[in-house]
């Protein structure tokens, strides 16, 4: 007895046997989670760094204007030893590049200086200088007071503060003079 097989051509309801798919390649990237945590992180971190680093941009200048002032306080005290008398003005040629010291607070500018000779003045009547009136320091020949002016401050008592401390002075007010 002979056995016959009948081979069909298969149809689109035969179940044909699937085989394993291959495995695609690990995908990589990062989940939507982990995307919010990191940002997250360099938020939090963005908002302590940057604050900080303001701070010790307002605390370089403060110690380049105060360390500005004393240069020349010294400078005029030499001059007050050698000669018996203070100069009648600040002498560009004490300095590097024979100019006054830029002021850190008015960075770009040239330095502006307003001489007052006026008996017993320790300090300027305006303390702190306006943005655009240029003038930003202050000498007195007939004591040898030399002083910085200070940006405007968000109040009066910061502004004094900023000025005492830049100037290594103790100003009780803005409008106070020592004459």
């Amino acid at each position: 007895m002979a056995v016959t097989l009948l081979i069909t051509p298969a149809t689109a309801f035969d179940v044909v046997p699937l085989r394993p798919r291959p495995r695609a390649a690990a995908v990589s990237g990062f989940t939507l989670v982990e995307m919010l945590l990191v940002i997250s992180i360099l938020g939090i971190l963005a908002a302590v760094v940057i604050p900080q680093y303001f701070h010790v941009q307002d605390e370089g200048r403060i110690n380049a204007a105060a360390s500005m002032a004393h240069m020349v306080n010294v400078k005029i005290a030499e001059h007050q030893a050698r000669t018996g008398s203070y100069p009648q003005t600040i002498d560009p040629e004490w300095f590097t590049q024979n100019r006054l010291p830029e002021n850190p607070f008015a960075p770009g500018g040239p330095a502006t200086l307003d001489v007052e000779a006026t008996h017993g003045q320790t300090h300027p009547l305006t303390k702190a200088a306006e943005e655009d009136e240029g003038i930003n320091l202050w000498y007195n020949p007939k004591n040898g007071s030399f002083r910085v002016r200070v940006p405007i401050q968000a109040s009066e008592e910061a502004t004094l503060e900023l000025y005492n401390r830049v100037n290594n002075t103790w100003a009780a007010g803005l409008a106070e003079t020592g004459g």
